[in-house]
């Protein structure tokens, strides 16, 4: 399985319909995680996107670079993708 990494601030509009696309055309082939930091603004957005992906999982991020580097390095070597 290939990790598919997403980092995302203040944009859960666009997030909903990638993750839409990955789940139709992926075939199972991405464990999908997205990191994201949330505002107060977007967090009821980032909530509904989470609640619609059950099988995505949502890491909200602390400190960007050390989650980033945590995040792929649990995945597969040399199988990890950021979009």
């Amino acid at each position: 399985m290939i990790t598919l990494l997403i980092p995302t601030r203040k944009r859960p509009a666009q997030l909903y319909p990638l993750l839409e696309s990955i789940k139709k055309f992926g075939n199972g082939q991405f464990d999908v995680k997205v990191l994201y930091k949330v505002d107060d603004d977007y967090s009821k957005a980032y909530s509904i996107v989470a609640q619609s992906f059950p099988d995505v999982t949502f890491i909200s991020e602390t400190d960007f670079r050390a989650n980033f580097i945590q995040i792929l390095s649990e995945g597969q070597p040399n199988v990890s993708m950021v979009i």
